[in-house]
């Protein structure tokens, strides 16, 4: 499975996708050799709109027998997604956090599924505490410490931090 495509499919049934999006990611899906008449006239659109995107992207998923995913499955997709890149150094720590909370935490409404602590529905309240710790360092960059480093360096070590969080989520996930 084209895993661009995945994506995209979680991110349409979370209505986290734009319609320029969808045919940016017809575009990369043609280039790569995958192809669906459906990918090919959503790639076409002048100036798409989700009115006409919408039910082609749905098409080309039918056609290249790709399941549009139900929400929860939609946010595990994104989710594993974003820290695997976090884990991988393919984005910030500080970019991915920021992505995993407004494409999952906020859409998924994991604040109304926490047992104990932020995110622990999902086993990601270690990431998401330390992802804010960034906000005192930057707010109290001389009060506030991490590993016993202030400033620049502090938010350095944090980001390392964060991705051994990540690596580990993504071992403990995996499967």
């Amino acid at each position: 499975m084209n895993k661009a495509l995945e994506i995209a499919a979680a991110k349409y049934k979370l209505d986290l996708i734009s319609s320029d999006k969808l045919k940016e990611d017809a575009d990369h899906s043609l280039a790569a050799g995958i192809y669906s008449k459906s990918l090919a006239e959503l790639a076409t659109l002048d100036n798409p709109i989700m009115s006409e995107a919408g039910p082609l992207f749905e098409s080309t998923l039918q056609e290249l027998s790709i399941k549009l995913p139900s929400p929860d499955e939609a946010l595990n997709i994104i989710l594993h997604y974003h820290i695997n890149n976090i884990a991988q150094g393919n984005i910030t720590p500080r970019e991915g956090m920021k992505l995993v909370i407004d494409e999952v935490y906020y859409p998924g409404n994991l604040h109304e599924k926490t047992k104990k602590y932020v995110g622990d529905s999902h086993d990601i309240h270690e990431l998401l505490g330390n992802f804010y710790s960034y906000d005192d360092l930057e707010d109290r960059p001389d009060e506030v410490s991490f590993e016993g480093k202030y400033g620049k360096e502090a938010k350095e070590a944090l980001g390392r931090y964060i991705v051994d969080l990540a690596k580990k989520w993504v071992e403990k996930h995996s499967g």
